[in-house]
C-alpha cells in the first residue's frame, strides 16, 4: 500500500477519534474508514495501489511509486479509469505498465537530476 493511503487512513481515524462525537458524521466516517481499509488491504495483496471504486465509486484507480535511488518515494505513477476499461482482471497488466512507466521517470529523474533530487528530499524528510 502507499504510503498516501496509508498517512490518510490514519489521519481519518485521528479525526473520527477527535470528532467522533458529532452523531451526524459517524456513521459518514465509519463509512469512509471502512472504505479506505478495503482499498489498503487489496492494495497490500496486489503489490501496489489498486482502488476498485473503493473510495470514489465507479472509478478504478492505480498508482505505483517513483523512488530515489535509495528506495524513497518521491513521486507516483497513477492511471484512473472506469470499471469496464480496468476490471480487476486486468490488475497483473496495470501494475507491469505502470511499473515500466515508473522505471523510466526513475531513470530520467536520476539522469536530469541528478544528486540535486537527493538534496531537496534530505532538507524535507
Amino acid at each position: 500500500m502507499s504510503d498516501t493511503a496509508e498517512l490518510t487512513f490514519e489521519l481519518l481515524k485521528k479525526l473520527h477519534a477527535e470528532f467522533g462525537d458529532f452523531r451526524r458524521d459517524v456513521a459518514s466516517v465509519k463509512m469512509r474508514l471502512a472504505s479506505l481499509k478495503q482499498m489498503r488491504d487489496r492494495s497490500q495483496r496486489h503489490g501496489f495501489g489498486v482502488n476498485l471504486g473503493d473510495v470514489a465509486p465507479g472509478v478504478h484507480a492505480f498508482a505505483v511509486p517513483v523512488c530515489d535511488s535509495n528506495g524513497r518515494a518521491v513521486a507516483a505513477v497513477c492511471l484512473t479509469g472506469l470499471p469496464e476499461q480496468f476490471p480487476e482482471a486486468r490488475v497483473p497488466e496495470v501494475r507491469k505498465a505502470l511499473t515500466e512507466v515508473a522505471v523510466g521517470v526513475e531513470s530520467d529523474a536520476r539522469q536530469f537530476l541528478g544528486s540535486v533530487m537527493h538534496v531537496a528530499i534530505g532538507a524535507n524528510g
